[in-house]
């Protein structure tokens, strides 16, 4: 066949991973060390991202300046749009690190909302939340 491409060449162990496209055949040679049969050939769907932040201060006031910092992952590699904040006192904000001062002392809902370069769909963005 012409036009073949390598994926990838992994020795002892390990995965890897490609990108397909909806509505492309793809041929696969799997074989281990030596040119002998392949043990185990398994084709999965990469996870969906997952979002997670944190805050500083841990404990915070009305006094202080919260710094909210995006832990997300994306299991694929592909990459985050920036991510959009909710801070649950009817403001919102956009990018990995933004900072927030709430008006008042309580407990407010915060939510992340992160989505993938790709643009791949997804039945909602992934989401986290907490009470600062």
């Amino acid at each position: 066949m012409s036009g073949l491409t390598e994926l990838g060449c992994v020795v002892f162990g390990g995965n890897v991973t490609f990108r397909a496209q909806a509505g492309t055949t793809y041929h696969f040679l799997v074989g281990n060390l030596f040119g002998q049969e392949a043990s185990e050939f398994r084709l999965e769907v990469t996870p969906p991202p997952q979002a997670n932040f944190g805050t500083f201060p841990f404990d915070p006031s009305m006094f202080d300046v919260i710094q909210f910092q995006d832990f997300s992952f994306d299991p694929a590699f592909i990459g985050f749009e920036p991510p959009q904040w909710s801070f649950g006192d009817g403001t919102t904000g956009t990018g990995f690190f933004p900072t927030h001062r709430y008006a008042a002392d309580g407990d407010y809902p915060v939510e992340l909302t992160v989505t993938t370069h790709d643009g791949a769909p997804r039945p909602r963005p992934a989401r986290s939340r907490c009470d600062p």
